[in-house]
């Protein structure tokens, strides 16, 4: 009987201790600090927009509301400079042009056709002569004068232009709203 007491006191003694030795238990550790830093954002910004006072209407400046009715094959430009702040390592970004809103649609509304090019050169340089549009730009393009071209051409061959002739003829001009034009660069996703 005495040998069952001992073992019994003994594995008692034994959980004690383990169970007592559980809340004082040591393991290694370790731990490092990975530096921290500034983070600079980038940008992208249209800025100095110059967009002239008028358009040109077959070369020759006009303002809107001027007395001179369009006919067919006029053709109305706009050239707006602005320089580019495109930072960031993998800036890049497409440009476009909104197509303006003519108005209430009309014979003369269905005839006029709006596009828009864009090039870009150093800051004050005029257009080059055989300019490569560019629908694009990224961080290289960084303080370059990005130039839009704009256009509503009054199609001279357009099977449709019989806006104010014959039996269309209308003794009140027909008329047309050049809505305002906005000229966007809108980032795209250039990284791996």
């Amino acid at each position: 009987m005495r040998n069952s007491i001992k073992a019994a006191l003994a594995a008692t003694t034994g959980a004690a201790l383990l169970l007592g030795g559980a809340g004082s238990l040591a393991y290694w550790s370790d731990e490092e600090v990975i530096p921290g830093g500034t983070i600079n954002g980038g940008s992208l910004d249209l800025t100095s927009g110059d967009c002239g006072v008028g358009w040109e209407l077959n070369g020759e400046d006009v303002t809107f509301n001027f007395s001179r009715p369009l006919v067919p094959g006029d053709v109305l430009t706009k050239t707006c400079r602005y320089v580019l702040d495109a930072t960031g390592d993998n800036l890049q970004a497409d440009v476009a042009a909104s197509a303006p809103d003519f108005g209430a649609v009309t014979a003369l509304t269905a005839e006029l056709d709006f596009s828009s090019s864009f090039t870009l050169d150093a800051v004050g340089d005029p257009a080059p002569a055989g300019f490569t549009p560019t629908a694009q730009i990224t961080e290289a393009d960084d303080g370059k004068e990005l130039i839009a071209s704009l256009i509503v051409d009054f199609d001279f061959a357009s099977a449709t232009n019989a806006s104010n002739s014959g039996v269309e003829y209308n003794a009140a001009p027909l008329q047309a709203a050049l809505e305002d034009i906005t000229i966007t660069v809108t980032q795209t996703n250039a990284t791996p």
